[in-house]
């Protein structure tokens, strides 16, 4: 079309018609999941779904990547050079890999110390020697390490914080100081390298002779590969209360200050986190974990 100033011509517009699409063949299911398209007239919103960046570590369960996704980032299936004949109990299949290793009737023993206040010399040491490897859930109070939740409760000198004293050999309190009637529960940041077969977990407490306190001992594995991530998978697994193993036992008062051996076993090898609960508020009565030790053949 063309544009006049009186009888002079001063410009061309090309106008380009509407565009027909009855001929589209394309369906929502074609189209990006919030994306929208038009076909045969009628407005389409997309429902393929995307799939970001993702690193995908192997684990017991198959991991699917859903048919009919569009993949906008790199998937990573993570693999492991330890992956090989040798390492593998002659006869078992991992992955396509078949083992070659040969027992030679010896049994490897391994040892874990999950805690261990019996060498500190004051409640300081206690919080600088395990605040970055535990995380306290306390009642109706977010997650906090340890130096922050004693820092909640007024400080190692305040009566009120989750330390022992001496006599308790520093331990860590988990019944006589809460944020509410809630439980208290203790997260253990440290992987726990487990084969399968025999568990024996020692533990040594101070608990007040009119007690008997119950507790669900807790094993997780964690997906990631930064603290960050693990720490994520770990709190929304305990969120979901979606523990590999769980082992619920009593302590009684006897047991004060003595070692206590719980007898289990573990199925399945693999990095296991520690996470115990059924902690209970108890005013007047104490609670404090001493020594945690596992001993796994």
């Amino acid at each position: 079309m063309s544009i006049y100033k009186g009888t002079e011509k001063v410009s061309t517009i090309n106008i380009i018609s509407s565009i027909d699409t009855d001929e589209g063949t394309a369906t929502s299911a074609d189209i990006l999941e919030g994306k929208i398209a038009f076909s045969k007239k009628n407005k389409l919103v997309g429902t393929i779904p995307s799939i970001g960046a993702k690193t995908y570590v192997p684990t017991i369960v198959d991991q699917n990547i859903l048919n009919g996704s569009y993949l906008s980032g790199n998937q990573v299936l993570k693999g492991d050079s330890n992956l090989v004949a040798t390492n593998i109990k002659k006869g078992v299949e991992i992955f396509g890999v078949v083992g070659t290793l040969e027992s030679d009737g010896s049994t490897t023993i391994h040892k874990s110390t999950i805690l261990d206040t019996t060498t500190s010399t004051s409640k300081q040491d206690t919080v600088d020697n395990w605040s970055s490897k535990i995380l306290i859930k306390d009642g109706d109070l977010d997650w906090m390490n340890l130096s922050d939740m004693v820092a909640h409760w007024g400080g190692v000198s305040a009566a009120n914080n989750f330390i022992g004293d001496a006599s308790q050999k520093y331990g860590i309190f988990m019944t006589n100081w809460t944020e509410s009637s809630g439980n208290t529960s203790i997260l253990f940041t440290t992987p726990i390298n487990l084969v399968a077969g025999e568990l024996l977990i020692i533990f040594n407490c101070n608990i007040s002779s009119w007690m008997n306190q119950t507790m669900n001992i807790n094993f997780m594995t964690a997906s990631g590969d930064t603290e960050e991530e693990i720490l994520t998978s770990l709190k929304d697994k305990i969120a979901a209360e979606n523990y590999d193993k769980t082992i619920t036992t009593t302590y009684a008062g006897s047991s004060s200050l003595k070692d206590t051996t719980i007898v289990s076993s573990m199925e399945t090898a693999g990095n296991y986190y520690m996470y115990i609960t059924g902690f209970k508020k108890a005013d007047n009565s104490a609670f404090n974990l001493i020594t945690i030790k596992t001993i796994n053949f």
